[in-house]
């Protein structure tokens, strides 16, 4: 083979060769990094804290002049950057790391991107503390120049790169805040109510403008800030916050967040995080039991309640009043002042009854007014309970016997029926006695009357000689004790008596006589007949 058709064989090799030889060496340098702490790397002990980092790509690059112009161009511009950039930082025995790791994209070089993690400090001495924060990102290494017919394409080389870089955080105590005490009593679901937090200042330095507000939750609306002038090392600082619940709340334990902020002695704001648990409490529930009632349609009786605080608050101020409704006409209110959680109290209650009403359990509302721990009016309480009422006892005049006269006194016999459905006890019939009658004694006792049961009442009358013979009525009534040992006093009870003339009363007397003797003269005569 000559020479020239070698060399024409070799030559598209030695070109290919050429163009796809990696351009090494061309360049050097690449993405480097600084870490700088925003604002201020001091944070206080024992705290929960956000550390924003600002990443800063210093990356240089040098390059050599045997790469061509167009490679050149790309490395020199992107070879410097830093690409997919991910960033973790750890924690250490001293400060505990609370987020996960985060994507930051693509940094230039000359570029700065910032970067939040939640971190918690221990209770740890005064000083400085290096927190490990570790950067994985991809480097462009190099290009590779590929032939594609009259075209070139460029192949790019990644390299996966992890680099750690040392944050130093300084843990101060000048202004530390402990919570001692937390007072969540009134704090129940719906509407607002008033949390209280007892905190010590446990840093070594006074500090002022100290600014305190509760981080909202999605149920959990704070309403105010607390502002203390100034604070020095073991004070005890009293905040007072109102927050707006939602009814939506269940009564539960809550990790809540207290942010507070400081001007140190050279006027620098600072601020941090205290976390603290509150509790939801169940609603004041209040159970009602009846434990008697003697309520009678047509009088006044009492309703024996007892009430429970079976809810998680104390009440104050508390109130419990009967709204009345027909048959029941009076209102009745009774003051409790505190009704602790799992306190009982028996409240009786004085209440009348229309006339009218019919025996029968007919509902009755209670409203229960309170206010909480702080003072806050709270949503009254409305229960309905079923209350018994029973009709009165009734009585009637099955018989009277009697036989009076002008100018005459005899005794009249009354006898009285129990109509009810209740036995009634040591009743005493009264008797009003009015002209033409008059008498000594106007009552008459009973005792015992059991439903349906029929008793005399024995009355001695005397009829003024001047009455008129004729029908008249006189109005009685029952004096009675219920089941309960209660007085009470039936409705009034008619009682018809008859005064008939005298000389009619003589005459019928005579007659009688007349009747007897004939009577006796005819057995006589039969006896001498035999």
């Amino acid at each position: 083979m000559n020479l020239k058709r070698v060399i024409a064989l070799m030559l598209p090799a030695l070109i290919i060769i050429s163009v796809t030889q990696p351009v090494l060496g061309a360049v050097f340098g690449g993405p480097e990094f600084k870490v700088m702490v925003a604002d201020s790397n001091e944070f206080p002990a024992n705290e929960t804290v956000y550390v924003t980092l600002m990443i800063i790509n210093e990356g240089k690059v040098n390059w050599a002049s045997s790469a061509s112009s167009q490679i050149l161009s790309v490395l020199i511009n992107q070879s410097a950057w830093a690409y997919d950039v991910f960033v973790q930082m750890k924690s250490t025995d001293e400060i505990v790391v609370r987020s996960d790791k985060q994507f930051l994209g693509t940094i230039p070089n000359g570029y700065v991107r910032t970067v939040t993690f939640e971190v918690s400090i221990k209770d740890v001495p005064e000083g400085e503390y290096l927190v490990p924060l570790e950067l994985e990102y991809k480097e462009l290494e190099d290009i590779y120049p590929v032939a594609s017919g009259v075209q070139t394409e460029y192949h790019y080389v990644w390299a996966e790169r992890t680099t750690t870089i040392y944050v130093p955080i300084k843990v101060v105590r000048e202004f530390q805040p402990e919570i001692i005490a937390v007072d969540d009593s009134s704090l129940i679901p719906g509407g607002k109510a008033e949390l209280q937090l007892m905190i010590r200042n446990e840093g070594t330095s006074q500090v002022h403008d100290v600014e305190f507000q509760i981080v909202p939750s999605p149920l959990i609306t704070p309403m105010n800030t607390e502002f203390i002038k100034r604070a020095s090392p073991g004070d005890i600082l009293n905040l007072s916050f109102k927050l707006l619940i939602s009814p939506n709340i269940a009564p539960s334990e809550l990790q809540m967040m207290l942010k507070y902020s400081y001007k140190d002695v050279l006027n620098k704001k600072k601020e941090g995080f205290k976390t603290f648990t509150m509790r939801i409490h169940k609603e004041p529930e209040i159970s009602v039991r009846i434990l008697s009632s003697d309520l009678v349609a047509g009088s006044e009786g009492e309703l024996r309640l007892k009430l429970e605080n079976q809810g998680g608050i104390e009440m104050h101020k508390t109130t419990v009043a009967v709204s009345p409704s027909p048959p029941i006409t009076t209102p009745d209110t009774r003051y409790l002042d505190i009704l602790s959680p799992g306190e009982e109290v028996n409240l009786t209650f004085k209440l009348s009854v229309l006339s009218s009403a019919e025996e029968g359990v007919y509902p009755l509302k209670l409203i229960i007014s309170y206010e909480d721990d702080d003072g806050n009016v709270k949503t009254p309480i409305t229960k309905t309970i079923g209350v018994l009422v029973k009709s009165k006892p009734k009585f009637s005049v099955v018989e009277v016997r009697s036989d009076l006269t002008p100018g005459k006194t005899s005794v009249v016999e009354i006898y009285y029926r129990n109509d009810g459905n209740d036995t009634i006890y040591n009743a005493v019939a009264r008797l009003s006695i009015v002209d033409p009658f008059s008498s000594s004694d106007d009552s008459a006792y009973l005792g015992v009357l059991e439903p349906g049961e029929v008793k005399a009442a024995k009355f001695r009358l005397s009829v003024d000689k001047d009455a008129i013979p004729k029908d008249y009525v006189l109005n009685s009534e029952i004096k009675y004790e219920n089941s309960e040992g209660d007085t009470r006093i039936s409705d009034t009870i008619k009682v018809p008596l008859t005064v008939k003339e005298a000389n009619q009363s003589y005459m019928l007397g005579i007659l009688g006589i007349i009747v007897i003797v004939a009577i006796a003269g005819v057995i006589v005569y039969l006896k001498k007949k035999k």
